[in-house]
């Protein structure tokens, strides 16, 4: 691994390159969003940094309106009021986006987490732990008791995917704003798996709508 003064230099050395290549083979674009943004979609995903939003969407810059935090978690309105819900709010109500996605992803370390936030692992991250804390209940199936939501052999974000990424995409009541219209914003949720070895398959990712039904 690079010592800091080695990743620092890279990181110069790529601000340079998009200065005098980058820029100047899309200045028309980047002319157009100096003045003003209209993105279509607010996406909401994890900060691990093996996700590259505008990468893996193949999107340009002004299109996505970017929100992300450990886990991609979305807290209920007033519940914790911050950078998350500031930023929703600003998106729906101030851009009018039209789509809101949630982006899940494969082998999520703050998802195993929230699996076993008793875990001695996290005594030295209290507040990654508080912010992980209100959605651990529900994680958890009408019936389940602590920790056993998931089958055997099964990794705790893919159970975690199943029984919460539809119930968080559907923008549930108690995570709007008394009163805020939402104006035609879809919500839809994403996961995205990480490549396992050479199996093609590993790499999909799949939607799913707002009643958490699969979508193309």
């Amino acid at each position: 691994m690079a010592c800091g003064r080695d990743t620092l230099a890279k990181l110069l050395g790529g601000v340079r390159k998009f200065e005098t290549d980058v820029y100047p083979e899309n200045a028309e674009l980047f002319e157009s969003l100096a003045s003003s943004q209209s993105p279509s979609t607010l996406f909401i995903t994890c900060a691990d940094s093996r996700i590259s939003p505008s990468l893996i969407t193949q999107t340009e810059p002004g299109e996505l309106f970017i929100v992300r935090n450990v886990g991609n978690i979305v807290p209920a309105y007033g519940e914790m009021l911050g950078g998350v819900s500031s930023a929703i709010e600003y998106a729906v109500g101030a851009l009018k986006v039209k789509n809101v996605i949630i982006c899940g992803h494969s082998n999520c370390g703050a998802m195993g987490a929230l699996m076993d936030l008793n875990s001695p692992k996290l005594d030295s991250l209290p507040t990654v732990k508080s912010w992980m804390r209100p959605w651990r209940s529900r994680t958890r199936g009408p019936g389940r008791s602590e920790g056993r939501g998931c089958r055997a052999g099964r990794h705790p974000f893919a159970c975690r995917i199943q029984r919460a990424a539809p119930a968080r995409a559907s923008a549930h009541p108690s995570h709007r704003r008394p009163g805020a219209g939402t104006g035609c914003a879809e919500a839809s949720g994403l996961v995205l798996r990480h490549p396992q070895g050479r199996d093609p398959h590993s790499r999909r990712g799949h939607a799913q709508d707002a009643h958490g039904r699969e979508r193309a």
